[in-house]
């Protein structure tokens, strides 16, 4: 559905497949869109008609961000590589670097393409690479980009708002302003998950995690972590550098339990940030979790069998 040739993306022409032949993955795609338009500021101001891939190739002089996403989707389709547009707002604060208007309105368009390896669509911008002299908007795209509407099964519906206008009316319908809203940082602890026995064996090395999570709806970072436990200590000690919102963190712990008849109670500590939470085990010795249920199966065994023996015997007499 989404390689498939389209009004604009013309993936099945010979000249987009010989590029394609050319320029195999996303990055080389991005790449070439990059080297080869150019943006056109003039263009955007004159209520520009829409040129589609193989039109920008003929006049790549005179592109504007329709035409660099045009091209990335048809080549990239070519390559059998999924991509659609996105249309929406893109926050700029210098509209000759990072340009945004299209027909008289703040919009933009930039391409994504879907990662068979990372099960996810990814935003990229060739435009703004471009106009920005070479700014990575491949890698990571910013929280700029707001998308109004998706084009992928067709190349040009649903129209996102700004498109619906008169064909005499040349105004701008859309007004998006950025609200501030001073920042609170969201207090809450973090949770600290132990997965490791109730139950452990000395003389062996008992293995388990520790999970830290972020339940928080802010990000955490510099978080100073430090787990220590008795009575066998280990101490670990170290800087988690960030922790996303909703996040976690597994660190896998080792304990040594040496000595084979200690039966006592163990505690694994964890200090996140000042606060501490804490884990309990017990520490039973291979004799108390085993041999001495058995013998005391056993036993229990010995004197049921002689109670039976004693009423069978009784009973035989009374038969007798």
């Amino acid at each position: 559905m989404y390689i498939k040739h389209e009004k604009y993306w013309e993936s099945t022409d010979q000249k987009i497949k010989e590029i394609a032949l050319q320029n195999k993955t996303a990055r080389d795609i991005y790449r070439y869109v990059v080297s080869t338009l150019s943006y056109d500021n003039k263009r955007v101001n004159e209520s520009p008609i829409r040129k589609g891939a193989l039109s920008a190739l003929d006049t790549p002089n005179n592109s504007i961000c329709m035409e660099f996403t045009d091209l990335f989707i048809a080549i990239a389709r070519a390559a059998g590589i999924p991509a659609r547009e996105a249309v929406g707002y893109a926050y700029t604060t210098n509209n000759r670097t990072r340009p945004v208007s299209l027909l008289f309105d703040v919009l933009h368009s930039w391409p994504e393409y879907y990662d068979d390896l990372k099960k996810v669509w990814i935003p990229i911008d060739p435009t703004w690479a471009k106009t920005t002299k070479g700014v990575n908007y491949f890698d990571k795209l910013d929280f700029n980009h707001i998308v109004f509407a998706l084009h992928g099964i067709f190349s040009d519906y649903p129209y996102p708002a700004g498109f619906y206008k008169d064909s005499d009316k040349n105004s701008q319908d859309v007004s998006v302003s950025l609200s501030i809203v001073p920042y609170k940082e969201d207090t809450k602890n973090l949770t600290v998950t132990y997965v490791f026995p109730k139950i452990i064996t000395p003389g062996i090395t008992t293995k388990g995690n520790i999970i830290i999570e972020n339940d928080n709806s802010s990000s955490k970072s510099d978080i100073p972590v430090a787990i220590q436990s008795t009575p066998f200590d280990i101490a670990m000690k170290g800087i988690l550098p960030y922790l996303p919102p909703m996040g976690n963190v597994t660190i896998p712990i080792s304990i040594p339990i040496k000595g084979y008849l200690t039966n006592s109670q163990g505690v694994i500590t964890t200090v996140i940030n000042g606060n501490s939470t804490s884990y309990a085990f017990t520490i039973k010795p291979f004799i108390y979790q085993f041999i001495i249920p058995i013998i005391f199966s056993i036993g229990a065994g010995i004197i049921l069998l002689i109670i039976f023996l004693y009423i069978r015997r009784i009973w035989m007499r009374k038969r007798n």
